[in-house]
């Protein structure tokens, strides 16, 4: 059956990114005035480097936060050890080393399409 309607974990991701761009757009303007009121309002002292260095920590801090909160939403069906994205790289990269056999069903060598003979070279005038 199609779904009608995003899941939840797609839309706190979404609501996640959007939070994210906000604060960002949010600490770029700030940051901007910041500069800004240096510059034109107090002449004397330069100060507004230090507080452009503090917001970024907090939009770091941030941007670890929604990330850690946005990979949670995606470990998949029962989660835990069984369920999540390790295990799932995992049996991937298990798959690639060759240390599982074929599955039962899939179609003898015989059976599958023939591969194309290999391209031989033009000659050279």
């Amino acid at each position: 059956m199609p779904r009608t309607h995003p899941s939840r974990a797609f839309l706190v991701r979404d609501r996640h990114r959007n939070l994210l761009a906000v604060h960002f757009f949010g600490m770029l303007s700030g940051v901007a005035l910041v500069f800004l009121a240096n510059r034109f309002i107090v002449h004397g002292a330069i100060w507004a480097h230090w507080v452009a260095l503090a917001w970024a920590g907090l939009f770091a801090a941030h941007f670890v936060w929604f990330s850690r909160a946005t990979l949670a939403t995606m470990g998949g069906k029962g989660g835990g050890a069984k369920g999540g994205a390790r295990h799932r790289l995992a049996v991937f990269l298990e798959d690639e080393e060759g240390g599982e056999e074929p599955a039962p069903d899939a179609a003898p060598p015989a059976a599958r399409a023939p591969e194309a003979p290999p391209s031989t070279p033009l000659p050279h005038p």
